[in-house]
C-alpha cells in the first residue's frame, strides 16, 4: 500500500534520537505498525550525481517533501516478483534517509537563534525601541529676561540674588513657581510669583519711587496782591501771581462743583447680589453731612492750568486727566488751593458712593445714572479702548457725569475691609498700603463699573485709566 503523507511527516519531524534506527522500525512507522503488503513495482534509477530517487514506470520524478507519493502501483511486465519488491523498499528507505538528512530542519543541528533583545515599549508611544542605549534626560531650563526703569535693580529669585538688571536670557531650572523681586534703594520693591516652564519669563517694570505724602493745607490769604470774588456761592481769593488765563479755567472748575445734601444710605452690595465681590460686603448704613463734588472728572486743560504739564496718555483738553498718582493729586490740590484760596480735596469713599448713587434723590440704579450702562458710561463695550471727553453720557440724579466709566477716580481713604456697623462721615482706616479708587473705566467690563464696586492702588502708581474728581 502507498504510505500516507502524515506517516512520512512524522518520520521527518522526529528528533534525531527518536528517528527510526533500522528499516524495520521505519516501515512500522510508515504503516502505523501494520505489516506492509505491496503490490506495486518500483525501479531504481541512477541520477548524474548518484542521488537515488523513486521513479515509476512513467519515469517522472515525484519526490518533494512527501516521498511516498512517487511510488507507482503498476506491476512489472517481466514478473520481477519479490526481488523487485525488496529493491523498491530499499530505494524508498534511501530516499527517506536522504530527505531527512538534507531537509531544512534535518541533518546537522540548526544554529540556535540569537537571544531576543530586551524591548522597551513606552507607555505613551506605539513604537518599540531597544533598551540597549540608555536614555539621557536633559534638565529643562527657563530663560529670564528682566528689565526695569531705573536700571541696576537687584533681581532676587526666592530671596536669592541672581544679578542686576538688565538680565538677558539667564537660564534657571524650570521647577514650578518662583517669587521674583526687583529691589533698589529709594524705590518700592516689585514682587510677583511666576511659574517657570518651557516659555521664557519676561519682566519689564518701572519701579515706583518712595514718596513722602505732602500735607494738604488751605492757601493763605494774601492781603496785598490778591483779589477776591464770589463764584457758585464760594468766596474765591485769588493768589498772587495767578494769570488771567488760569482764572478763566479755574472759574469754570469752581462753577461745576455740585452741592450734595447730607443723608443716610446703605453703602456696599447686597448679600444676594450675584455680581458682587466679597470686598463690596457687608452692606452697612452710612450717614453723611453735606458737601460739594465735581460735576465732571478733572480735565487735562484744568490740570495743565495748575501744574504746567500734562502726563496723560490720551491727549485732549476736555479729556479726563490720567496717569496721575494719588500723591500727584495731592500736589495738584495744594497748588489749586493756593491759587483759589479754597479747600479742595479728594472725596471720601463714602462721599463718592453716595454721590454716584444719586444722593438723597437716588432711584437705586445699578450704575451711576441708570441700569443701561451704554447710556451712562464709557466702558470696554463702547469706549474703543480710549478715554472720551467728559460729560458726553447721561448724568445721574444729581447731574454728575462719568461717575461710571471713562476713568477710575481716586478717593482720599486708605483701603480697608467693610464692617457691618453703622458709621457717620467715615474716612476709612487710619493707615494702610493702598488708596481707594472707584467708578470703573473705559478699560473695564460692566461688572467692574457698578456703583458698589471698589478698587485700590499704590498711592505712587500711575495708570492710563485712573484720574480724579474734586470735592469741597
Amino acid at each position: 500500500t502507498q504510505p500516507t503523507r502524515s506517516a512520512i511527516d512524522r518520520a521527518m519531524l522526529l528528533d534525531k534520537t527518536q528517528r527510526p534506527q533500522s528499516i524495520e522500525e521505519f516501515l512500522r512507522l510508515l504503516d502505523g505498525g501494520d505489516e506492509i503488503v505491496a503490490d506495486s513495482d518500483v525501479t531504481m534509477i541512477e541520477l548524474p550525481k548518484d542521488d537515488k530517487i523513486l521513479k515509476g514506470k512513467d519515469e517522472s520524478a515525484s519526490l518533494d517533501r512527501s516521498v511516498a507519493s512517487s511510488v507507482a502501483s503498476e506491476k512489472d511486465s517481466k514478473g520481477g516478483g519479490s526481488k523487485k519488491w525488496l529493491f523498491g523498499i530499499l530505494g524508498a528507505v534511501m530516499a527517506v534517509i536522504l530527505a531527512v538528512v538534507f531537509w531544512p530542519d534535518g541533518g546537522n543541528d540548526v544554529d540556535p537563534e540569537p537571544p531576543t533583545p530586551n524591548i522597551v515599549i513606552p507607555a505613551d508611544s506605539e513604537d518599540v525601541t531597544e533598551s540597549t542605549t540608555p536614555q539621557v534626560v536633559v534638565e529643562q531650563k527657563t530663560k529670564l529676561y528682566v528689565e526695569c526703569n531705573p536700571s541696576g535693580a537687584t533681581v532676587y529669585v526666592d530671596g536669592k540674588s541672581i544679578g542686576k538688571t538688565p538680565i538677558d536670557g539667564l537660564e534657571y531650572p524650570a521647577k514650578g513657581a518662583h517669587k521674583i523681586e526687583l529691589r533698589k534703594d529709594g524705590y518700592i520693591t516689585y514682587s510677583k510669583s511666576f511659574t517657570f516652564g518651557s516659555s521664557p519669563v519676561v519682566i519689564n517694570r518701572t519701579l515706583e519711587r518712595k514718596v513722602v505724602e505732602p500735607q494738604v493745607t488751605s492757601a493763605p490769604v494774601s492781603n496785598s496782591s490778591s483779589s477776591s470774588e464770589s463764584i457758585n456761592g464760594l468766596n474765591v481769593r485769588w493768589g498772587s501771581g495767578v494769570t488771567s488765563s488760569q482764572k478763566d479755567i479755574l472759574r469754570g472748575l469752581i462753577r461745576n462743583m455740585v452741592s450734595v445734601s447730607g443723608g443716610t444710605f446703605m453703602m456696599g452690595a447686597n448679600s444676594g447680589d450675584s455680581e458682587a465681590w466679597d470686598w463690596e460686603k457687608p452692606r452697612h448704613s452710612v450717614t453723611l453731612s453735606g458737601y460739594r463734588i465735581g460735576k465732571y472728572e478733572v480735565t487735562q486743560r484744568e490740570w495743565l492750568a495748575v501744574m504746567g504739564s500734562n502726563p496723560s496718555r490720551f491727549k485732549g483738553d476736555n479729556l479726563p486727566v490720567e496717569r496721575v498718582s494719588w500723591n500727584d493729586c495731592q500736589a495738584f490740590i495744594q497748588k489749586l488751593n493756593s491759587l483759589t484760596g479754597l479747600s479742595f480735596r479728594l472725596p471720601t469713599e463714602a462721599e463718592w458712593e453716595y454721590a454716584a448713587r444719586g444722593g438723597n434723590r437716588s432711584i437705586g440704579y445699578k450704575y451711576s445714572g441708570g441700569d443701561n450702562i451704554g447710556s451712562v458710561a464709557w466702558y470696554d463695550g463702547n469706549s474703543g479702548s480710549t478715554t472720551h471727553p467728559v460729560g458726553q453720557k447721561q448724568g445721574n440724579e444729581l447731574g454728575l457725569y462719568d461717575m461710571t466709566g471713562n476713568v477710575w477716580e481716586w478717593c482720599s481713604d486708605w483701603y480697608g475691609s467693610y464692617t457691618s456697623s453703622s458709621q457717620t462721615n467715615p474716612h476709612g482706616p487710619s493707615s494702610g498700603s493702598y488708596r481707594v479708587d472707584r467708578g470703573g473705566s473705559w478699560y473695564n467690563n460692566a461688572r467692574g463699573c457698578r456703583v458698589s464696586h471698589r478698587c485700590n492702588d499704590n498711592p505712587s502708581g500711575t495708570y492710563f485709566d485712573l484720574g480724579l474728581r474734586l470735592a469741597l
